[in-house]
């Protein structure tokens, strides 16, 4: 009588299956399982296979080179020219060199003049190559060793690159994430608003919920009123949803007007009104989030007593405002690690702004991306805010943002 099997092979093959393990069924056609010395055996087959294809993908950057630009941008999520112009703008930063590549490590390739750094012993990662393995991983929900597996390096490589490569794009934001300056407003982002019936807006303001793995520590903070974990993005968007300020880093648990409240934009702007705002006249969009301010133009809350005039004026506003939610939409549609991030607390808010960065000279090169269904409940909590501005604008400020919006609801 033949002897009963310990496990069955298909089983065995499906445990290989779950660790990626990029072991071919006919592999275990020959192997019989019948005790633990066997799914040893089978083990080490296992393991010899997934050699043989890490060895087979130690290339991998000559068959990136080889790809059509459709294949390039689906797998990189932008175009080989956007590609091309960020390598070169992170050449032309000397001054954050040190960032990227420290000095004592550093070398440079005299025949290709790109910079290298070790990665252990003798091997090396160009700079190319390193640019490239970091937005594999922002733009797959791969995981960081299957990333390695396919350039060939080791896993610790990946997240160096990775980690680097965000760190330098958050030292270069201001480069592309600019505020509109004064004689730019008509021809750029407030001509996309005023054809939408508000003159003087520059941009539409909003925050978004960036999914996490849920942290060790501090888990209640970071758990959302959806009751999963998260870490808020808080933008201002242009018309033609471009990021023109970023704030990124409090916990799921926050309420975007808290949000508001402790970010550069209104502590700027509490100081400085001018300096976001040179005149009376400009002002960006938020919804019943956040408080009515003279340079922050809210919907009327609804209350059940709104009139025809005002429903119309919330309808329009709302329209407005969809520029932020589609901004939000191309961001998480492209780099997809943003569906769900899983790396350390202090470092999630370098990935988040460096895919802002990113996301901003994709478009500003022309380099249109895929927008992400934003299926996101971006329905305000219905909370009292007037608390968060009364210390810094007086009523009379109160009352003149009352009368701008009044007035925009006139001629809508």
């Amino acid at each position: 009588m033949e002897d009963q099997e310990v496990l069955p092979l298909h089983i065995v093959y499906e445990m290989f299956n779950l660790l990626n393990s990029p072991v071919p069924s006919e592999v275990f056609e020959d192997i019989r399982v019948h005790s633990l010395a066997d799914i040893v055996a089978a083990a080490e087959i296992a393991v010899e296979c997934l050699n043989e294809a890490h060895t087979k993908v130690d290339d991998f950057v000559s068959v990136v080179n080889q790809m059509s630009d459709k294949t390039f941008k689906e797998n990189f999520r932008l175009e080989r020219q956007t590609y091309n112009a960020l390598l070169k703008v992170m050449r032309s930063k000397e001054d954050l060199m040190e960032l990227f590549y420290p000095r004592e490590k550093a070398a440079v390739n005299a025949e290709e003049g790109e910079f290298t750094f070790p990665q252990s012993g003798t091997e090396i990662v160009r700079m190319g190559t390193a640019i490239l393995i970091a937005l594999w991983y922002l733009a797959n929900p791969d995981s960081m060793r299957v990333g390695g597996i396919l350039f060939g390096v080791a896993k610790s490589t990946v997240f160096k690159c990775v980690h680097k490569f965000c760190m330098f794009l958050t030292a270069i934001k201001h480069k592309f994430i600019t505020w509109p300056k004064p004689d730019e407003h008509l021809r750029s982002s407030e001509q996309g608003f005023f054809n939408k019936g508000f003159p003087g807006a520059v941009g539409a303001i909003d925050g978004c919920h960036i999914e996490i793995s849920c942290p060790e520590k501090h888990r209640h903070s970071y758990t959302n009123r959806k009751c999963w974990t998260s870490m808020i993005l808080q933008a201002v968007v242009s018309s033609d949803k471009l990021f023109i300020d970023v704030f990124v880093g409090y916990p799921g648990s926050v309420h975007d007007a808290r949000v508001f409240r402790n970010s550069g934009l209104y502590e700027d702007t509490s100081s400085n009104p001018i300096s976001r705002f040179p005149n009376r006249e400009l002002y960006i969009l938020g919804d019943s989030a956040y408080p009515l301010l003279p340079w922050l133009i809210t919907p009327y809350r609804d209350s059940g007593r709104l009139t025809q005039q005002q429903k119309h004026f919330n309808y329009r506003h709302s329209a407005a405002r969809i520029a932020v939610e589609h901004a939000f939409g191309l961001l998480k549609g492209c780099w997809r690690v943003l569906q769900h991030l899983d790396v350390s607390l202090e470092f999630m808010p370098y990935v988040i702004m460096a895919c802002c960065v990113l996301h901003n000279l994709c478009l500003m090169d022309g380099d249109l991306v895929e927008e992400w269904q934003f299926s996101e409940d971006t329905t305000p909590l219905t909370v009292n805010t007037d608390g968060y501005c009364n210390d810094t604008f007086s009523r009379t400020n109160i009352r003149f943002a009352e009368q701008k919006r009044a007035s925009l609801m006139e001629n809508l």
